[in-house]
């Protein structure tokens, strides 16, 4: 049984002597290799994880957040996000694991294409025209094939699947989804991955917008400026968004009390800690946590 306080971290290990940074398994697959428990915990994933639906409708949360994913759709779970399933057999499809580092060889070899970047900065719900994702599908089918070619060295085969994720990727990446994330200036794309990247290290202790122009070099001005670019929200929304989601999730897979949680998050004050929280989330800490939990326990209870 699920409770509230588990959570499973869950890293890229692929089954066997298979080694290469993208392995691919088809949904039977994934429910034939795990117990039924495995799906009932919520996982924090330190990889990508791309799930491609072909038959059914898909549900699944990421960050508290629940989407209803259909056919011709994908779904991106981002490393450092948390998921959680839910009936894994109302769904027919792929599940498509990603080493992040399989991504540093396409940054090399292109001064162009960031393509770790522009992934992270995908929606977790694509929805690619009709015929994109029949391309993407088939795609996803080649580089699962050929992921087992055993005539060429492992070299030659780990070189032409980075070449067909990359390929995988871009199409994802291609309007309409993407729309919201290309950014004309790439001064200020570098200005707010620089930025995004400080608030993950230091939104603990670090609540003000201020703090990270000093350290980066940047004007508040600057930094706002940059976020609206790539996200149409402010900098200390993204700021305050991610203390937000931190929080949720030490409510949600975590012992702290509410005290220990607001001290954790660099609030002195716990009342404090309790009205940013209601603004971010509509509801109190307390409240918060015993609807999660209670959401849990009906999944485990399907």
């Amino acid at each position: 049984m699920c409770t509230g306080g588990k959570m499973l971290k869950v890293n890229y290990q692929p089954r066997g002597n298979y080694h290469f940074g993208v392995e691919i398994l088809t949904s039977e697959q994934l429910r034939n290799n795990e117990t039924p428990e495995h799906f009932r915990i919520p996982q924090m994933v330190s990889f990508f994880l791309l799930l491609a639906v072909e038959e059914g409708k898909l549900r699944h949360d990421i960050d508290f957040v629940p989407y209803e994913v259909g056919p011709s759709e994908w779904l991106l779970v981002k490393p450092g996000q948390v998921q959680h399933f839910h009936h894994p057999s109302c769904w027919h499809g792929y599940i498509i694991m990603i080493e992040p580092s399989i991504f540093e060889w396409s940054i090399r070899q292109s001064q162009e294409i960031d393509l770790l970047q522009r992934v992270q900065q995908l929606p977790a719900l694509l929805q690619p025209d009709s015929g994109q994702s029949l391309l993407c599908q088939a795609l996803v089918r080649q580089i699962a094939s050929d992921a087992h070619l055993v005539e060429f060295p492992a070299s030659t085969v780990h070189r032409l699947l980075q070449w067909q994720l990359n390929t995988l990727m871009l199409r994802l990446s291609l309007p309409p989804q993407a729309k919201a994330t290309v950014v004309a200036d790439s001064k200020l794309r570098v200005t707010f991955i620089r930025y995004r990247d400080l608030v993950e290290q230091h939104f603990r202790e670090w609540h003000q917008v201020a703090s990270y122009a000093q350290v980066l070099g940047y004007s508040e001005r600057t930094l706002v400026r940059a976020c609206l670019a790539i996200t149409g929200g402010t900098a200390k929304q993204l700021l305050d968004s991610r203390i937000g989601l931190e929080a949720k999730r030490m409510l949600g897979y975590s012992e702290f009390t509410v005290s220990q949680i607001a001290l954790q998050l660099g609030f002195v004050d716990a009342s404090n800690f309790q009205k940013f929280f209601k603004r971010q989330a509509a509801c109190p800490p307390g409240e918060f946590r015993e609807r999660q939990r209670a959401a849990l326990l009906s999944n485990d209870g399907r």
